[in-house]
């Protein structure tokens, strides 16, 4: 998955779509543990400030609803 490439729009997504893009298998339902751990893991990957705020989005759609 090209990451420069995705809408940067969390709301744009669903569910599924964002555990998938967190890089986890379709159908698969990640504890939030997981998703915490995949988030950190994305995030210190990335140096581009709208990436690493949109995979902050996800950890608030995913866990904190």
């Amino acid at each position: 998955m090209d990451i420069d490439k995705l809408d940067f729009n969390v709301s744009h997504y669903t569910k599924e779509d964002l555990y998938e893009i967190l890089g986890f298998e379709p159908g698969e339902i990640p504890t939030e543990q997981q998703i915490t751990n995949s988030v950190n893991e994305k995030i210190s990957i990335h140096t581009n400030p709208e990436i690493k705020n949109f995979f902050n989005q996800i950890t608030n759609r995913l866990i904190r609803g």
